[in-house]
Parts: C-alpha cells; structure tokens; sequence
C-alpha cells in the first residue's frame, strides 16, 4: 500500500534501495484505479502515476502501461530522485579535478583511515585505498606512513573519541615525517542492515579530517553515509565504503586545494 515518504526513506536505507515504487489498487465509481508512487529515497523526491480501466476488464493491462510510466519517470527524474553520487562518474570527475589542479603547489599529505567491520580490525581498509588513489591521480604527493602506520592509526582512533591516552600527549608533528604537510585521519566502518532473499546489505560510515602538520589546526573535514548491497556481506562492505570514500575524496581535495580552484 501507499506510505508516507519519511517511512519510505527509513525503508529504503535499511534494504539499500535508491528508490522505492509502491501503489494501490481502488474501485471507485465503477471503475479501476491503480496509483503508483517512486519514492526517492535520498532526496525524499515523490512522483505519482495513475491509470484508470473499466471494472469488467482485465487488470494486466493496466498494470503494464503504470509499469511503463513509471519506468519512464524514473529514467526522466533519476537525478531528482538520487542524490549526486561521485562515484558513479568516477574516472570523469578525476580527470576534471586531475585538469584543474594542474601545475599547481599541492601540499604532500600522509592518510591513515582505520577501518573497521562489526567491531573487528580490517587488514585491507577499502576507505582509505580510495583517498589514496584519488589524491594520487590528482597530482597530490601521497607519503607512505611506513613504520608509523600503526602508532598514527592508533593515535587517531583515541582522538577521534576524545580517549585522553598517553599516546594522544604526542603531538601529530612527532608522529610522522618533516616531509608530510598534511596529515588525513578518520575512521571507517560497516555493519551488516539486512537480508532481501539473496541479497545483503551493509550500512557505512566514513568520517575524516585534514591536520595541519606543524600545528595541529584541523583545515578540512568530511563525512558520508551510505548503503550498499551484495550477494555477500564482505563484499557489500567494501563497496559501500569504496563508494562513500569517493565522495568524501572528491569533497577533501577541493578543500584542500588552493582557493583559486573553488572559484573556477
């Protein structure tokens, strides 16, 4: 049946859709009325549809022309009902940013992004390869942390929960190289939401910072949400948090990029 779209939207989340169509079927006056609703569960957008046939006659035709309208509608108003999604035009908006920035004094910058999977520690973090490669691709100067990897990840996961442990009375100065101008830490994780028949979905969140080495200053910060879904749970996870870091990437390296390049 028809719901509100507020109830939509919490549906759509936990399932991992983009867009829900839902209807109904009414007899009023004698005659059939089926209503359709597309349900745009990131921009909370609803479209509505409805045809109307003879209570005698067969309903699959009905159903089919809806089924064609709404096909449509979908297709005309996807950018109205989806929310602007970096990822999917991906190596076009790197090549776009990659332009802009060209020949520009880019700060060198070091990425720690613990990541994490029901509670447990992942080995591979798919956030943080995804920063990496796009500040790469964009001409940044990408430093690998080496032997300080552990103690920044450490040292970042106790800052962002405020932990007043003894390795957060070390500045992030001393934690990494003269070379590193800009420190991004962050966390990441993903959790299982639900099971649709075959299908699983994870909910993700990734939150990062940009650190001024030298003082500390925070200069850039960036965080997004999202679901993804998959045949299987690992899997699941680490594309929703490749697409998330993505956009998170997107938004960072205009951040951090001279001034000159948001007035472009």
């Amino acid at each position: 049946g028809l719901v509100s779209a507020p109830q939509a939207q919490r549906i759509g989340f936990l399932v991992g859709a983009k867009a829900l169509v839902m209807g109904r079927v009414f007899l009023v006056d004698e005659q059939v009325l089926i209503i359709g609703k597309v349900i745009g569960v990131e921009t909370g957008r609803v479209y509505v549809k409805q045809v109307r046939g003879e209570q005698t006659g067969k309903l699959l035709p009905l159903a089919e022309e809806l089924g064609n309208q709404i096909a449509s509608t979908i297709k005309l108003r996807r950018d109205t009902l989806c929310a602007p999604d970096i990822f999917a035009d991906r190596e076009k908006r790197l090549v776009e940013l990659a332009e802009k920035l060209k020949g520009r004094k880019l700060p060198k910058i070091l990425i720690s992004i613990p990541e994490r999977h029901f509670g447990q520690p992942v080995g591979d973090p798919a956030a943080e390869t995804e920063l990496m490669y796009w500040f790469d691709k964009c001409g940044f100067t990408v430093i690998d942390p080496g032997p300080a990897e552990t103690r920044l990840a450490d040292w970042a996961w106790d800052y962002y929960r405020g932990q007043k442990a003894p390795r957060n009375n070390v500045s992030i100065s001393r934690l990494v190289g003269k070379d590193v101008e800009v420190v991004i830490i962050g966390e990441a994780f993903s959790e299982f939401a639900t099971r649709v028949g075959p299908l699983i979905s994870c909910k993700v969140r990734i939150e990062v910072r940009a650190l001024e080495r030298k003082s500390g200053r925070v200069i850039a910060v960036a965080r997004r949400s999202q679901t993804s879904i998959d045949v299987a749970e690992r899997a699941a996870a680490k594309q929703g948090l490749q697409q998330a870091a993505a956009n998170v990437a997107y938004e960072m390296i205009q951040q951090l990029a001279p001034a000159a390049l948001a007035r472009e």
